[in-house]
């Protein structure tokens, strides 16, 4: 299946076409705001970005109250997202980048490295979808820890840190398929599930996987 191509309206003109990816990281930045229309292939005409998947993205534009005894009240211009990450606290683009991440951090190929930090780093999530990549390549990091665990107390330690991100990767294994997370406490079915390809469009637990 070809990747969807988006297309954007920026001072009038026509910009184009860039991946789902870079459509974010334009978002985020603010080079692309509140009032932006769209369109690809799947939408049926130039459609506002707050009417799209990227909704919650973009600032909408609010109007200013006039002062008591004063004439109507102008729009500051939005200050320059990007360059106010610069000198903001960390904090501040905290929410922008776990969006960020949450889109476009998943992928179907991973290496054994990627796939550890991903894992750690979502030690507690069962939402969301994992690749067939992410997976086993998680596993085999597993057992190569186990491995010496009957002499050493530190590859023991891994494993019982390791059960409960083992068991949300596996919960977003499923999801990757379009399959419910509790379908995981089917015996040899659930083998099935984390082996099969997951679906390549978008499903009712997040984006699809590039």
């Amino acid at each position: 299946m070809s990747e969807v191509k988006w297309y954007f309206s920026r001072s009038g003109s026509k910009e184009g076409p860039v991946n789902k990816n870079d459509l974010v990281n334009l978002i985020v930045s603010g080079q692309i705001k509140s009032g932006t229309k769209l369109w690809n292939a799947s939408l049926p005409g130039w459609t506002p970005i707050e009417k799209t998947e990227f909704a919650n993205l973009v600032s909408p534009a609010v109007a200013v109250p006039p002062l008591p005894g004063n004439g109507p009240a102008t729009m500051s211009p939005m200050p320059n997202i990007q360059n106010q990450a610069q000198t903001s606290p960390a904090g501040v683009t905290d929410s922008h980048t776990r969006v960020t991440q949450s889109l476009v951090e998943s992928k179907r190929g991973m290496s054994l490295i990627e796939s550890v930090k991903m894992c750690f780093s979502k030690y507690f999530c069962f939402k969301g979808r994992a690749s067939r990549s992410e997976y086993w390549w998680f596993n085999l990091f597993l057992l190569l820890c186990a491995f010496p665990g009957a002499f050493l107390v530190f590859p023991i330690f891994i494993m019982y840190g390791g059960l409960i991100p083992m068991l949300s990767c596996a919960v977003r294994r499923l999801h990757d398929s379009g399959h419910s997370g509790w379908l995981l406490l089917v015996p040899f079915y659930n083998l099935y599930l984390v082996i099969i390809d997951g679906q390549h469009t978008d499903n009712k637990y997040g984006p699809a996987l590039k």
